[in-house]
Order: C-alpha cells, then structure tokens, then sequence
C-alpha cells in the first residue's frame, strides 16, 4: 500500500491545496480584471481585485494598465451610466474610487458621484432606497458600498446617511429572524449569494465608513429594525 501511485489528477489537486493565497490571487490575476467592457460588477469587481493585489505586491504597471483599459470611460467615449443603468453598474463603480486611490486624479470621484447620486432626487432629496433594487438581498451590496465610498472621497455626510438608510431599508425588507437574508419577500428561501451579497456589501460600506460614523455600530451587527 505505501507503494501505489498517485494518479496525475491527484497530484494536480495535491499542488493546488498546497498554494498560498498569494499564489492563488497571482494565477486568479492572470485571467481576470484585464478588460472592461461595461461598468457591471462582475468585470469591474475583477479589476478591483487586482488592483487591490497590485497594492499588496507594488506593482504599480496594474494601475498604468487599468487606466489603458477604463480610459474611453474616464474621458465620456464610453458613458459609464446610462438611464437604464441598475444596482450591477452601481456596485460596479466602485472601480472608480480605488483608481482614485490609486492615481489621485478627481474625475474618478465624479465617475463615483455619479452612481452614488441615483439615490438622490434631482432636487437633492433622499429617495426610499437606491433605486432598482428590485427587492432581493443582494442589493445591499448593489447599493451601500458605492454611497459608503462617495462618502469617504467627497466628505459628505448625505452619502454615509444614504447608506445607511438603505441598509435599513433592504433588512426590514429580507432579514430573516433567524439573520439570515430572504431572496426576496416573494421567496423565504436563504439563498447562498443572497447572503454573500450583503456579507460582502457590508464590509466594503464599514472600509468607507469614519470610526466615529454614529451607526457605525449598527452596520457592523446588520440587525433590522425590529431585532433592535
């Protein structure tokens, strides 16, 4: 028994439990993050990913790239938006905000502004939620990080209260007693990426939000308003 051989497929999966999450994120960066076609969160999450590991490993020619790639959005040959543009194209934008980390340069914060002001009326107001949310819980993630991060770049309270606001709003809406997330309130049903949606929007909305936010404390604990 100690002498048999390993098949080929098990030394592969052998190999790959063994990478370190480095390695991982490496062969993950060779693949995704390298075009954007539109501002949707699948794509545009890809090149966040590897801009955040290019933070993490120094290698500044991922931010030369990224802005070769998102360049015809930056100068308006391509709209970012459009009025049809949904909560996909609205997380999607967080893109914007960490190539403003990245390059400093103001117009991604009007890239960003723009998505974030969707849940604003035109005279300023803020709306019920942001909208399109077609009530399904993975709209925490489509609508709270994209306000949180408006925040953070222009020092406007109004975004972190938005943000806020929506989360509450999506909670009531699909939190279920037992703190899991509804599919929507025509399904009872925890559907798996209806939960990671808001996990995941929840702790990119806590990177944005100040320390000293006063529901800070609330989003960190994503209780509805009737577990309170």
């Amino acid at each position: 028994a100690e002498n048999f051989e390993r098949s080929r497929a098990r030394l592969e999966m052998q190999s790959r439990l063994g990478r370190s999450t480095l390695e991982v994120c490496n062969q993950l960066a060779t693949v995704y993050g390298r075009d954007l076609s539109s501002v949707a969160y699948i794509p545009a999450v890809a090149c966040m990913g590897r801009m955040r590991l290019a933070e993490l490993t120094g290698d500044r020619s991922v931010v030369v790239d990224m802005q070769r790639i998102t360049a015809d959005f930056l100068s308006g040959a391509k709209p970012a938006l459009n009025e049809k543009s949904g909560g996909g194209e609205f997380a999607g934008s967080q893109l914007w905000g960490t190539l403003y980390d990245a390059t400093k340069n103001p117009e991604y914060i009007k890239l960003v502004q723009a998505a974030a002001d969707r849940a604003f009326t035109a005279d300023g107001q803020p709306r019920e939620a942001m909208p399109t949310h077609n009530e399904m819980s993975d709209a925490v993630f489509m609508g709270c990080p994209i306000l949180a991060q408006a925040g953070r770049l222009t020092g406007e309270k109004k975004y972190f209260d938005m943000c806020l606001k929506h989360m509450r709003f999506m909670l009531r809406m699909n939190l279920r007693a037992d703190g899991l997330h509804r599919h929507s309130p025509l399904d009872e049903t925890a559907w798996g990426r209806g939960n990671g949606f808001p996990a995941l929007g929840l702790a990119l909305s806590l990177e944005d939000l100040p320390p000293d936010y006063p529901a800070r404390q609330e989003m960190l604990e994503a209780r509805s308003e009737e577990r309170r």
